[in-house]
């Protein structure tokens, strides 16, 4: 996607996003309001259908980690799909569900007050939604009784540590012998199964685990352009549901890759497909992926059905774009990387490189602020895979002082970190292994400035695994 084109993209999506801000809005967006939001911002009809095959691949996948109780990646996948359809009312309440079954989880206050925003939206716009006024009801009896909860478990420590002083000095003997150290007894329950114990392993059994399923990718397809690699391929049984996990990495040989997307077949004895899926490898949204490096992806099935005794899985391309690159990454100019605050583990290195950088306005509705755009190629350069990765970035003026980010309007009603912190290395995807390259992207944004105020950036470690 060029520049023109993304710039079309963040001011359809940024006012997309003014729609979900308005809670008292006296019209809510129709399908036929956004695609004339979308057209009117520069968007054109092709790239319109493209967005929305876009917004329903993440529909789908929040939907199905939804299912499988996921919260958190349903919620990174719902996400994007209601910025991009503020209309679907479905998938609002979904969302806002999904916030409200995490809160129960990990009681975050951010958490209830999304889900209470999104589920009183539902009402207003359907009085008689009961499932809507039902989880809202709920949020509102667990935040009750965890302020009752709270003020229980600060008295019940009071009086344990009152009753634990008085009873350690009624029986504080000096002239005590310590017990003599035995050998730890261990239960029957406890003890593992020897590997000539342990029962004969199958795919077709009734166990929760995750099974290894083999995976192909036919040899018509252009092996000389790319090459396909399947990290991990899963079978999971969940009593009468079943559920399939393929991570997987393409690596470009001959071409620079623009948009790749696949279908993957669950197959039976004799290669009889039971069940058929498209996904996304590379969006358009992204960077071209060039040769040397490494395209992370996965792909998530969930069924409530009777799961099959599947035999193997089968992947075939379904949109491939390309052009022809026989060179591999530029090396641009080493990032340095900032470790004082949070230094790297032992066996951990990587290296950052300056592949592509944008000085840009911010947009239509982020008049009056610059942004950033970084394009960087990281490498691991230590001993250990990099599963995760998360870091920030500090953009600095001309005179070399620090100035404040904001989030875009993109990105400020969902953002759930500080501006400039970003996942170079998102923990759900494939890790980076040694040796690895990989392109990472991010925007920073900068109010109340012009592009000729942006000066140097530096990139500082967050955290990482």
């Amino acid at each position: 996607m060029d520049p023109a084109e993304h710039h079309s993209l963040e001011n359809f999506i940024g006012k997309s996003l003014d729609f979900q801000d308005r809670d008292q809005a006296s019209t809510s967006p129709t399908v036929e309001s956004t695609k004339a939001l979308a057209l009117k911002y520069g968007l054109s009809e092709a790239q319109w259908d493209q967005l929305c095959r876009e917004g329903d691949a993440h529909r789908t996948r929040g939907l199905t980690f939804f299912k499988a109780e996921n919260w958190n990646e349903a919620i990174h996948e719902m996400e994007q799909a209601f910025v991009i359809a503020p209309y679907d009312s479905e998938l609002r309440f979904a969302l806002g569900k999904a916030y409200a079954r995490r809160f129960l989880e990990r009681e975050e206050e951010s958490d209830r007050n999304i889900a209470s925003k999104l589920l009183r939206r539902c009402i207003d716009e359907e009085p008689n939604h009961v499932e809507a006024i039902r989880e809202l009801t709920g949020l509102q009896k667990k935040s009750s009784a965890l302020s009752y909860r709270l003020i229980g478990l600060i008295i019940l420590v009071l009086a344990a540590g009152i009753i634990g002083f008085i009873v350690s000095q009624l029986t504080a003997n000096p002239n005590a012998i310590p017990p003599e150290e035995g050998p730890v007894e261990t239960t029957l329950a406890e003890q593992p199964l020897s590997p000539e114990e342990a029962p004969p392993f199958s795919i077709t059994e009734d166990t929760s685990g995750p099974m290894p399923l083999p995976v192909l990718f036919p040899s018509a397809d252009p092996e000389d352009e790319f090459r396909f690699e399947s990290r991990s391929s899963t079978f999971t049984r969940y009593g009468d549901k079943y559920g399939y996990e393929l991570l997987g990495v393409i690596q470009p040989i001959s071409v620079e890759i623009k948009v790749m997307t696949a279908t993957v077949e669950l197959l039976i004895e004799n290669e009889i497909t039971i069940l058929k899926k498209d996904f996304e490898i590379h969006p358009s949204y992204r960077a071209g992926a060039l040769p040397g490096d490494t395209i992370p992806f996965r792909l998530l099935i969930f069924e409530s059905s009777t799961p099959p005794a599947l035999t193997s899985a089968r992947i075939s391309l379904r949109e491939f774009d390309r052009t022809p690159f026989t060179s591999n990454v530029e090396e641009g100019g080493i990032v340095p990387l900032k470790t004082t605050d949070i230094p790297l583990p032992p066996n951990f290195n990587l290296e950052l490189r300056e592949r592509n950088i944008q000085r840009v306005d911010g947009g239509i509705f982020d008049k009056g602020s610059a942004a950033l755009k970084l394009n960087l190629t990281l490498k691991n350069t230590g001993d250990r895979q990099i599963s995760a990765l998360k870091l920030k970035v500090t953009i600095l003026n001309k005179q070399g002082d620090e100035l404040p980010l904001i989030h875009s309007s993109i990105a400020r009603g969902l953002a759930q970190r500080p501006p400039g912190h970003f996942d170079a290395v998102h923990s759900i995807v494939p890790s980076v292994l040694a040796g690895e390259l990989r392109s990472i992207q991010t925007t920073a944004y900068v109010p109340d400035a012009s592009p000729e105020d942006i000066g140097d950036y530096q990139i500082s470690l967050i955290e990482i695994e």
